[in-house]
């Protein structure tokens, strides 16, 4: 029984590079799709005979027994094949910029004249590769009125085909040293530099290096702000942040895109602000050289809101009820409330890692919510339904913008307020002997507010006014 063999054909550079595989004799796609699309050896033929480019059709299978052979054979392609030849031009013996198929032992398949071309530049140094950009120098070259940069991220770059290699670009009518932009980040890229001379240009042979981009570093992203940072970028003027809430964001498209804006002129650390919570932002830094403006990869941040913000002082503000507090719930230790009055009272910057500019005497025990009624019974007295300060401390307890906040699972934890109790209790004849404090509790619901021996030590947790 006849086989049927899929021959795969593989076209490089205008001319024939075949290969037969003995792997898969399926079709690339079913009859009719479009995936089967493939030149035919007829195709083939054509292409080396008379340039005729033809038309990739979609894979059919056969329908009757093989026949009279219709088409071209490879026997029939390869009696038409280019082969080498002593007698084949060379680079130098064709004009300048003029495009030819070489057939000699290492000029060989697609050549470019170079004959009146200046000189190739030579001595190519790449520095301040960073952000998509690259600043490259060479020494002049004799004749050339000017020069051209090529670049991309495939090798077999000319200065006819480089719009259509990944990454392709153009850099005309510069002179040495150039920074070069457009470059893609965290891959290599190929650069070459082009002599332009009255009778054409002469390419370089490739230069590679590898961008990296310059990481935009999210302290925090909350309350519609994003709190941001990176390392400085050698060589750069200034930075510029571009913004959207939309990938595929570039120096040219960013206010075309949802969400775009751009933050001239910004220094790190920088804090930007107008976002939306809940809602993602890519984030975009371009250094700012004397050379052109590069562009980072993306990172991403979505805005969250956050009750208890960290100032970064040493504080952290409450926003529901404008209470500043001491970012450490443990700096003093255990102390009598009398003591716990005087140390909150002398806290100031420069303690307790405070660099807030606070002088003593703003900072106090937090107060507690006098609008209630207490429950009393033989030795203590309870408040319930909390609220005001002391309510902070209970939502405060387990917030991460805290350090050193204490728990105790079995007897809870219990920190000083800025009361004493004014009344009588029956377990104790002394009128002056009790303060409020506020018993925290790792689980929810169970923290009360209640009376405590002025002489038994608490923990002591600092408050201010804004």
């Amino acid at each position: 029984m006849k086989q049927w063999i899929l021959l795969r054909v593989v076209w490089m550079s205008g001319f024939l590079a075949a290969t037969v595989s003995a792997g898969s004799l399926e079709a690339p796609g079913k009859p009719a799709d479009v995936s089967s699309a493939l030149f035919t050896l007829e195709d083939i033929h054509q292409r080396l005979k008379s340039g005729v480019i033809g038309s990739r059709s979609p894979f059919a299978g056969p329908t009757t027994g093989p026949g009279v052979l219709v088409g071209k054979s490879l026997n029939d392609i390869m009696a038409i094949a280019p082969a080498k030849n002593p007698d084949g031009a060379k680079p130098e013996e064709m004009a300048c910029g003029k495009t030819f198929w070489g057939l000699l032992d290492g000029a060989w398949g697609y050549q470019v004249g170079i004959a009146g071309c200046p000189p190739q530049p030579t001595g190519i140094q790449i520095t301040a590769v960073q952000n998509g950009v690259a600043t490259l120098t060479w020494p002049a070259v004799a004749g050339a009125t000017s020069y051209t940069v090529y670049f991309a991220t495939q090798t077999g770059l000319t200065q006819y085909n480089y719009a259509s290699l990944t990454g392709g670009g153009r850099r005309n009518s510069v002179t040495s040293p150039v920074t070069v932009t457009g470059l893609t980040n965290g891959v290599i890229n190929y650069l070459y530099v082009a002599a332009v001379g009255p009778g054409g240009e002469r390419v370089s042979d490739p230069v590679s290096t590898t961008p990296v981009s310059t990481k935009i570093d999210v302290k925090r992203s909350q309350n519609g702000q994003a709190m941001l940072s990176w390392t400085p970028v050698a060589e750069a003027i200034s930075y510029d942040l571009y913004v959207a809430t939309k990938a595929g964001l570039t120096l040219e498209n960013h206010a075309s895109l949802p969400g775009g804006m751009v933050k001239k002129n910004v220094s790190t650390p920088f804090t930007l602000t107008g976002l939306t919570n809940d809602v993602t932002y890519y984030l975009y830094l371009s250094p700012v050289t004397a050379g052109g403006a590069g562009l980072s990869d993306p990172v991403t941040t979505t805005p969250v809101y956050v009750r208890f913000v960290d100032n970064d002082n040493g504080t952290v503000t409450d926003r529901e009820s404008g209470l500043i507090l001491l970012k450490n719930a443990n700096c003093f230790g255990e102390k009598i409330w009398t003591d716990a009055l005087g140390a909150a009272a002398s806290l100031g910057h420069g303690q307790c890692g405070l660099t807030d500019l606070s002088r003593p005497g703003q900072w106090r025990l937090p107060n507690k919510p006098n609008a209630l009624q207490p429950e009393c019974g033989y030795d203590t007295c309870f408040l319930t339904g909390l609220t005001g300060e002391s309510g902070v401390l209970i939502e405060a307890r387990t917030h991460a913008a805290f350090t050193n906040t204490m728990s105790n699972a079995s007897t809870g934890v219990r920190y000083w307020l800025n009361a004493a109790y004014d009344g009588f209790l029956q377990g104790n004849s002394s009128k002056d002997a009790f303060a409020w404090a506020v018993v925290l509790w790792p689980r929810e619901g169970l923290s009360v507010v209640l009376t405590d021996p002025k002489t038994k030590p608490h923990f002591i947790w600092p408050v201010r006014d804004p």
